[in-house]
């Protein structure tokens, strides 16, 4: 398969020691370009995107750590019925990022939230902006100049890497134009899907 990340890509931005990779799975009704894509590009690990556990404090041998439901219930916090059998992909920021196995979409739980935000269409979309969130940080810890940086037109916005682009037609709204990544496939913001070149 050909993904808009590449496994090099990955480990340019992070380095070697900072990516997880899931086992390949071949489970019924999962994704599979989402189960390739975590098997063989993977997941970075940060301090702005953390997809490790704290091998300090591991979970209970009967705990599921990855299904939500399973994580939610051991927290005891309630967790919405419908996605008790997604993934935990990591932390972002702080909210819980998470995969819903069956459509390959992302989507986030806010701390303080009792439900989710869509976020990406996919995970592959979720990696193209920390890979290009990770190229920002690096320019600014380089001493890159504010001013060039900002030039870039890329914000952060509610967790997302984001790429202001002109409004080109008036049946776009302005979250189609706010939420928008460079050179990346469509990708789904709150139920709406872009292409983008």
């Amino acid at each position: 398969m050909n993904f808009s990340v590449t496994p090099n890509e990955l480990v340019q931005a992070y380095g070697l020691g900072s990516i997880v990779y899931f086992p390949q799975s071949d489970t019924a009704g999962f994704d599979a370009r989402s189960a390739s894509f975590l098997s063989f590009v993977g997941l970075p690990h940060s301090e702005v995107f953390t997809s490790r556990e704290d091998v300090e404090g591991p979970y209970p041998a009967r705990l599921d750590a990855v299904s939500l439901g399973s994580r939610f219930d051991h927290y005891g916090t309630p967790c919405p019925a419908e996605s008790r059998s997604w993934w935990m992909l990591g932390y972002l920021f702080t909210s819980l990022i998470a995969l819903d196995p069956a459509s390959g979409k992302v989507y986030a739980f806010p701390e303080g939230s009792s439900g989710n935000v869509p976020l990406h269409r996919d995970v592959e979309s979720l990696v193209y902006a920390l890979v290009e969130f990770r190229k920002l940080e690096v320019d600014h810890d380089n001493g890159v100049d504010p001013e060039e940086l900002s030039a870039t037109g890329v914000v952060l916005c509610t967790g997302l890497l984001a790429t202001v682009a002109p409004r080109t037609s008036p049946q776009r709204t302005a979250s189609d134009d706010l939420l928008r990544v460079q050179r990346h496939p469509p990708f789904e913001v709150a139920g709406t899907f872009r292409h983008c070149p």
